[in-house]
Formats: C-alpha cells, structure tokens, sequence
C-alpha cells in the first residue's frame, strides 16, 4: 500500500480503489507509455489484449503486477516466511477489499444450463491454480491477483514485469544476448531480466519442469530449472520463432537461472501461467541481493531443453520471445 501511495499519489491511489473518478482512456494509454519506457508498442498492445482493451483494467492490472514484482513483503517480516500459514496479499487482493467492485481481471464465465437444467461448466477462469501434478507449491503462491492461468497456446512472460537488467553492467546491453559483455570480448548465453530476490517466476507455455539444486557452491548457475515446451504449446509468434532458429525440431527449453525456490518435485507437468519458483542470489550471482546490486532472473532459450553445451552452443536469443520488455 504505501509503495501504490508513493507511485500514483493519494488522488491516483483513490481512483485506483474506485473512490475518485477514473482518468479518461486517453490519459491512461498516455501514462501507460511512459511506464512501459521506450518502444512501447509491442507492450502495450499484449497489455491491452489482456484485459480486453479497456485502458482503465489494463492500468491496474499493470500497476498491480509491477509492484507485486517489485516489494517482496517477506523481506519486511521479523519472523521466518514459512511460519506464517498464508502466503502475503498480492496488490490486486488488497485493492479488491479496499474498493467497491473493482475488477482487475477479465470475469469468470458463468456456466451455462442445458435444457435438461444441468450446468456446464465454463471453459476458462479467472482462478489461479498450482502446477497440475505433483505437490502444490506453498513457497511460491504469491502470484499476482492479476496473473491468470493462461488458455492452451499462450504464452506467459517468465517474471510479471520484464525489465534488462543494467545494474552492475555498463548497460542494459550487457544484460542481452551473444557477445555483449567486456565490449564484446565476452559472450552471455541468455538475458538478465532485474528482479529482487524472491520474486515468482512463471511457466512461459504448457511444458514439463525439471528442476535442480546447485551441486556446489562453485555453479556458476545456482539452483535452476528448464521448461521444456513442444512447438504446438507455443502461440503463433513464439512458435514462429522457433522454427526460424530450430527447423524441424518439435521441443524447445526454457531455462532459469540463480533461483531461490524450486518446485517440491524435480519434475512436474505445468500450464502456462503457473508459479513455478522464485527468483534469488545463487551461483554466481551471491552478492546480488537487490535490483541496485544487481539481481536477475538469468533467462535462456535452449535449442534441446535439457542439453548441457558451453558457450552459445544449443542457444538462441531469448528477448524475441518476451512479449513485454519495458526497456528492450
């Protein structure tokens, strides 16, 4: 709450809860250009999609998953995260119990009756929900209010808010893909996208999980997991994607780095849109406890999901992927 006061101010924090009248669309499609930085375009027309092309409920479903992405309430508690029963409020469940019918997210359909009276169920809902097998995961339900479990073929940004990294870099270059470290002495095989320590991290698409604890203090990775995704679980842009730099293959991966949580089984079958960990400081990047030290979701694209290969061996570009970059 007082991070939302901060951001938009008490008068914009009122028409957030419904107690001030709205901006017109016109002003909230100018404010959120600026917030999604540079080269907006791509972003805010997947934004806008989402949420049915209603400026107003794509505003609050941006503003709420930024600042969910962004203060990690277990870094303010005294005790031990774990030992409290239920995971903390997203921004979107606190808004909805300080205002009168506000709507985040695109409704439930109702379900229907048939004419012998018996309801069918609807197709889609606005309900998050864990990974489909294996044990929920307790650690990792801090998904945003506004994050839905995606329909089949869509596809789901890993973190809420996809941001390069430049902290601890010469520029946000240093955090892309290929040879772009040390003025290109050095390559990088994926991209850093900032994120605090703890924030969730989503399944990009339908695919199964293999997880890993780091096998030493030395792993330069930390603790990991791949996503491995088959070309008809992609929508069409990601798929084309794929086929440009993988003709011919039926399975790519998706891998995340320098994880804090991992699933409670090393190998799951998940949805898009699914909380599937979170982000954290290992491996290499220990000393990164914050977005000013430099902390990142380290994020690849494998060509084979679950080969191991050195330098940009069996990689592609991850960022022609990610939907919504502010600052690609």
């Amino acid at each position: 709450m007082a991070y939302l006061l901060h951001h938009e101010g008490l008068t914009g924090a009122l028409r957030i809860f419904g107690k001030k009248p709205q901006m017109n669309d016109a002003d909230l499609l100018k404010r959120l250009r600026k917030q999604l930085g540079e080269d907006a375009g791509k972003a805010l027309n997947s934004l806008l999609e989402r949420y049915d092309y209603e400026p107003a409920a794509a505003y609050k479903g941006w503003l709420f998953s930024y600042i969910d992405a962004n203060i990690c309430v277990d870094h303010f508690v005294i005790e031990d995260a774990k030992k409290f029963a239920t995971p903390p409020r997203s921004m979107a469940a606190i808004a909805q119990l300080l205002s009168s019918g506000i709507q985040v997210a695109k409704p439930k359909p109702k379900a229907r009756s048939d004419k012998k009276g018996n309801q069918t169920p609807a197709h889609s809902s606005s309900k998050t929900t864990p990974p489909s097998s294996g044990k929920p995961l307790p650690d990792h339900q801090t998904q945003s209010a506004t994050t839905q479990i995606a329909p089949a073929n869509r596809w789901h940004d890993p973190l809420a808010v996809c941001t390069l990294r430049t902290a601890g870099l010469a520029g946000k270059t240093g955090a892309m893909f290929g040879w772009t470290r040390n003025g290109g002495k050095k390559n990088h095989q994926g991209i850093d996208l900032a994120a605090n320590p703890g924030t969730p991290i989503y399944a990009v698409a339908d695919g199964i999980v293999y997880s890993k604890k780091s096998p030493s203090s030395s792993y330069a990775y930390g603790n990991t997991l791949v996503l491995e995704v088959g070309i008809n679980d992609l929508p069409e842009p990601q798929a084309a994607e794929f086929r440009r730099i993988n003709p011919n293959a039926r399975t790519i991966g998706f891998f995340y780095a320098h994880l804090s949580g991992l699933p409670d089984t090393p190998k799951q079958i998940v949805k898009s849109g699914d909380v599937i960990g979170k982000t954290g400081s290992s491996g290499n990047a220990s000393k990164m406890t914050s977005i000013a030290l430099g902390a990142h979701l380290h994020f690849e694209v494998r060509l084979e999901a679950r080969k191991v290969a050195t330098g940009l061996a069996n990689r592609a570009d991850p960022l022609p992927f990610i939907v919504n970059c502010t600052n690609r």
